[in-house]
């Protein structure tokens, strides 16, 4: 069980690595094939996939020329009675483990998935799939096909199609 969980943190980091606006090291690591993605074909020098992969993901998450920039935020997902009740549920359990989101919306993936990784280290891993379920499984699938949508590159497809997984992964463990 320990493998399969070390896999399953290890696809958790690197997922909120890419949602926290990566930087270098990330991109080395993608481009070394050090990641769950494992090698990707880049067939570009090392800075010009940086300079593509930062405007790509600019693009898709910030300011887009042509259309509205996907938010990886439940909130943006889920029905509007949904919505409050989501981010006031979210507070609650966050308090509840000790934890303050100061620094992103208490719904953004970046946020859920450094919990849903903290659930799985503390070994509440039945905590860990409920949470999953109800916060991150709820919205992902309508976030990935949007974002699959796009047409982006190999490398955020590839990533992309981690999320959908990650509550599979999580309730096979329990």
């Amino acid at each position: 069980m320990q493998v399969a969980t070390d896999t399953l943190q290890s696809k958790i980091a690197f997922l909120a690595s890419f949602f926290s606006f990566p930087g270098k090291d990330f991109y080395r690591a993608l481009y070394a094939g050090e990641t769950p993605l494992g090698k990707l074909e880049i067939n570009e020098p090392f800075e010009d996939f940086c300079e593509a992969l930062e405007t790509e993901i600019t693009e898709l998450f910030v300011n887009s020329p042509l259309q509205r920039p996907l938010f990886p935020v439940a909130s943006e997902y889920v029905s509007e009675t949904r919505k409050m009740k989501i981010r006031e549920e979210l507070s609650v359990l966050y308090s509840l483990h000790g934890k303050v989101v100061t620094h992103l919306p208490q719904d953004h993936l970046q946020v859920l998935l450094e919990f849903l990784a903290y659930l799985l280290e503390q070994e509440e891993i039945a905590a860990a799939a409920e949470f999953c379920s109800a916060y991150i499984g709820s919205w992902t699938e309508d976030f990935v096909s949007a974002m699959l949508q796009r047409k982006p590159s190999e490398s955020l497809a590839r990533t992309a199609k981690l999320l959908p997984d990650i509550c599979e992964q999580v309730a096979r463990v329990t």
